[in-house]
């Protein structure tokens, strides 16, 4: 909004003001005639200004700070009673209502509280002062002021007691004890902590500021005042009135002051202006004698100063060397767009925690030299050692982009340089997985590490050389994209596929496209997948001859976009007919011809030929032995995919075994990556479906961090790591952990991830834990609004829908509704077509269909159809299995 704006509503703002609230809205509509939108933003002012009213008065304090003139006009004086609370002295006032110093006086046991009572009974008061109760009621943390007691006094009035915090406010305490950096970052943290535990428990703060924040004699802070707090429903925003204007402005988020949404990032926004007060000693906006329109505008459109330049001379804090973190952490978490702050309060933390370990913060990625600079620091003798590996990769990229060219001019020199690059590819991942081990410091210095280094060299080294540079960035880029970089691999692609300078060999800019379109499709971009593998297959058909070993691996992408247009046929054909192509190109025992088994392999198991995919697997781990590549990328690729083959057979130990083989390999050979923690994920479902639910919880723990790290927080793989970490919850019997932990995972996704089958994945998981913890009418709501979502997803939701319909049939059961075998019956329905009659979900599933049939009366059909399942399973896995323990667990419950 424009300064002449700004100035007309604040001219009109100041006569609506000068006459009576009663006659101030006649006097906005006749100011106002004609121009709705200037009503609107004059509106707004005159709410804050009301609410502003209510919120802008003193916080309740210590009663060491309480003076006479303070206390004169409170509703009540020493000795009255608030319940069973005797009022010793007032603490302080505000729109929520007084706060007192009380002893408790019935006699049972000695206590002090901070009672706050309401002494109106003004409807929209009670409310909020009624939901601030509850919310505290519901909040258990050591750096949360907890709520004691509550109730009606004798005059009527609600009351709430709560945890006398005998404490100073935080910058007071800070600037009586002379704190340094660390000390204030540790009080910082431990109200991060107290916000994502309310977060949490859907609970937004909305009026984080140092004044709520008091900090007892031993150093413990305590997070007070949740009055205007709200909850937060499925979507991530808070219930009722979403653009309320209840704030103290200093601190307030522009969203707040605009009408925005009232999100988590509020809180976030919070924080940061609480480090920024913290470091700087001041608000990040100074906003005292400013009338309340120019206030607002200046919260809007101002930014603040960076943090470091008003920490003067004589402060500890003076000349720290990690202010340039300090001065981009608070200016992320201050953004005026939510969305451009960080994602979560724990994303914040991770990010001081970076910055004290030394280690990039994510408020300031993207800045090369940064990074460099701050690698270097850390490891010292590592980088020396690596100088050498990068000189060589810059080298080996020279060497690539010579062979490339003459690969135009001759066939078979193209032949051998798809081998050479092959190779140099994965001697690179040996090389910088080996220099990521270990550093003088023990920390890991990881393949990503280096590959960062070694793209900011590339632009250095060969920023005069395109066609070399665009064979360089396309290995880094191609290595990412093997690691299930995708963020990195994306970026890094792109600058080849999307340049159209006839200096970029087309070669390369043909594999990149290729590279690309498959990170589309990962990312659900089908259109945009298509169109760049188009591309890249038009290319290469001009001239088939000369580029058969780019259509003979492009066979893969295509089998996925046949199998995307349900066409499964088609979708294992062309991978047949590039198996043919690639026999007689290179014979059975080379790494190509390999490939093209793996890619078969993929196509049998979406198709669901199990015995096939077994088959194929078997042949391809034939060739890596024979060519004494066990311990290589593609041998990688393969023993993950036998894995998953053996557990849909329902082999679990050996799937585990595989599993286990391919997790120590990928680690050997890249270090932590987003693709070692997604096996992670699956070892984690292996484990729980083995029983091992100890095992199952240690692997999602160490493989959530990495998520994090390698990808973004709320994307697919973090959301799936959340929701299998709620399963093994649920499976260990801790059902309202796992409600905590599905939750949490639900307020923290992305709205992409909201949209996709993992989204849906987690609410169905939620659904159950309601269940199992008594709420089933909430139950009833998400399961089945999550079964409409999978319905209408069509065969890429049937798994999950399987799930769904299950869960909703155990509600149906567990109350005793008469649709409990038919919701069983269509559950079993799906999961026998995509399993097979003999799978071991499907035993499960018949033993559950047995005990709802026992439960609505048929008692011998139910019996015999656990029997047979039960014995099935212990065929298979043997008496001893958690599988056939959990099946004969039902028959008891059947039996009861």
């Amino acid at each position: 909004m424009n300064e002449t704006n700004w100035a007309e509503i604040e001219r009109v703002f100041d006569a609506v003001m000068d006459v009576a609230p009663n006659r101030r809205q006649a006097m906005l509509d006749k100011l106002c005639e004609g121009n709705d939108r200037l009503r609107t933003a004059v509106q707004r002012l005159l709410d804050a200004d009301r609410d502003a009213g209510e919120f802008l008065q003193q916080p309740a304090a210590s009663a060491s700070t309480a003076t006479p003139d303070e206390t004169a006009d409170y509703a009540l004086a020493r000795g009255d009673h608030i319940g069973v609370w005797a009022v010793a002295c007032p603490l302080g006032r505000g729109g929520m209502g007084e706060v007192y110093l009380a002893d408790r006086s019935d006699g049972q046991y000695r206590q002090q509280a901070a009672v706050k009572r309401l002494p109106t009974r003004d409807p929209g008061r009670l409310q909020r002062f009624q939901r601030e109760r509850q919310i505290l009621a519901d909040l258990d943390h050591p750096n949360i002021a907890r709520l004691l007691d509550g109730g009606v006094d004798d005059q009527g009035h609600p009351y709430m007691a709560m945890e006398y915090v005998d404490g100073l406010p935080l910058l007071d305490y800070c600037q009586q004890h002379g704190l340094a950096l660390h000390a204030r970052l540790d009080l910082f943290r431990c109200i991060c902590d107290a916000v994502a535990y309310a977060h949490r428990r859907l609970v937004i703060h909305r009026d984080i500021k140092p004044a709520n924040i008091l900090v007892r004699a031993d150093g413990t802070p305590k997070l007070l005042d949740f009055g205007i707090a709200s909850l937060i429903d499925d979507s991530g925003v808070k219930n009722g009135q979403l653009t309320q204007a209840l704030y103290t402005p200093n601190y307030a988020a522009p969203e707040q002051l605009a009408g925005g949404q009232i999100t988590t990032a509020t809180d976030v926004h919070g924080l940061g202006a609480v480090l920024y007060a913290l470091l700087a000693g001041q608000p990040p906006q100074q906003l005292d004698g400013l009338p309340l329109p120019a206030a607002i505008n200046r919260v809007l459109t101002t930014v603040p100063p960076v943090v470091s330049s008003l920490i003067d001379r004589s402060s500890p804090l003076h000349g720290h060397n990690l202010t340039d973190d300090l001065d981009a952490i608070c200016a992320m978490a201050l953004r005026k767009e939510p969305d451009a702050r960080y994602p979560s309060v724990l994303a914040l933390c991770e990010d001081i925690d970076a910055m004290l370990a030394l280690r990039p913060v994510a408020a300031r990625r993207g800045a090369r030299r940064y990074v460099a600079r701050r690698f270097i620091r850390r490891n010292r003798v590592a980088v020396a050692a690596s100088a050498l590996v990068l000189t060589l990769i810059i080298a080996a990229l020279g060497m690539t982009s010579y062979y490339a060219h003459r690969a135009a001019v001759q066939r078979d020199v193209a032949l051998r340089d798809a081998a050479r690059v092959a190779s140099m590819r994965d001697a690179m991942a040996r090389v910088l997985g080996a220099a990521g081990s270990q550093n003088e410091t023990g920390e890991p210095l990881t393949a990503v590490g280096l590959l960062d280094n070694a793209l900011a060299h590339l632009d250095a080294e060969l920023d005069d050389d395109p066609a070399s540079h665009a064979a360089g960035l396309r290995m880094i880029g191609t290595i990412f994209f093997a690691m299930d970089d995708y963020g990195r691999a994306e970026p890094v692609l792109e600058r080849i596929a999307n340049n159209p300078s006839p200096q970029i060999p087309p070669d390369i800019r043909a594999l990149a496209q290729f590279d690309l379109s498959q990170i589309r499709f990962e990312a659900g971009d089908t259109a945009g997948a298509r169109a760049l593998f188009q591309q890249a297959h038009d290319y290469w058909l001009a001239n088939e001859s000369r580029h058969e070993v780019q259509l003979i691996h492009s066979a893969s992408m295509l089998s996925r976009l046949y199998r995307l247009d349900d066409n499964p046929e088609a979708a294992v054909g062309v991978i047949k007919d590039a198996l043919r192509r690639a026999d007689r190109h290179w014979g059975r025992n080379h790494e190509e011809t390999a490939i093209v088994l793996s890619n078969l392999v993929v196509a049998h198991f979406y198709n669901n030929d199990m015995d096939a995919a077994q088959r194929v697997s078997a042949q391809t781990w034939a060739v890596w032995e024979a060519l004494d590549k066990t311990q290589t990328v593609n041998a990688l690729n393969t023993l993950s995919n036998w894995g998953a083959i053996a557990r849909k057979r329902g082999d679990l130990v050996t799937a585990a075994e595989r599993m286990q083989r391919a997790i120590e390999l990928r680690q050997s050979l890249y270090g932590p990556s987003a693709a070692l923690a997604r096996q992670m994920l699956n070892l984690s479902k292996l484990q729980t479906d083995n029983g091992q639910l100890d095992a199952a919880l240690t692997t999602v723990d160490q493989a959530l961090p990495m998520a994090h790290e390698y990808g973004e927080r709320g994307d697919k793989l973090t959301t799936a790591l959340g929701c299998q970490r709620g399963y093994v919850l649920l499976q260990d019997g801790r059902h309202q952990d796992a409600l905590v932990e599905l939750e949490s995972t639900l307020v923290d996704m992305t709205p992409s991830t909201q949209n996709d089958i993992y989204g849906t994945d987690c609410r169905v998981l939620r659904g159950h834990a309601l269940a199992v913890n008594g709420d089933f009418d909430r139950a009833e709501d998400v399961l089945d609004r999550s079964i409409e979502i999978l319905l209408e997803t069509g065969e890429p939701g049937k798994p999950h829908l399987s799930l769904a319909l299950s869960y909703r049939a155990r509600l149906a059961l567990y109350r005793g509704d008469a649709d409990a075998v038919q919701r069983f019956e269509q559950a079993l329905e799906i999961k026998q077509a995509l399993h097979g009659p003999e799978h071991y979900q499907v035993q499960l599933l018949r033993c559950e269909l047995g005990r709802a049939l026992v439960a609505a009366g048929n008692r011998e059909q139910g019996h015999q159809l656990m029997e047979t399942a039960t014995g099935a399973l212990k065929s298979q896995f043997g008496a001893q299995h958690a599988l056939y323990q959990r099946a004969q667990a039902i028959r008891s419950e059947a039996a009861i």
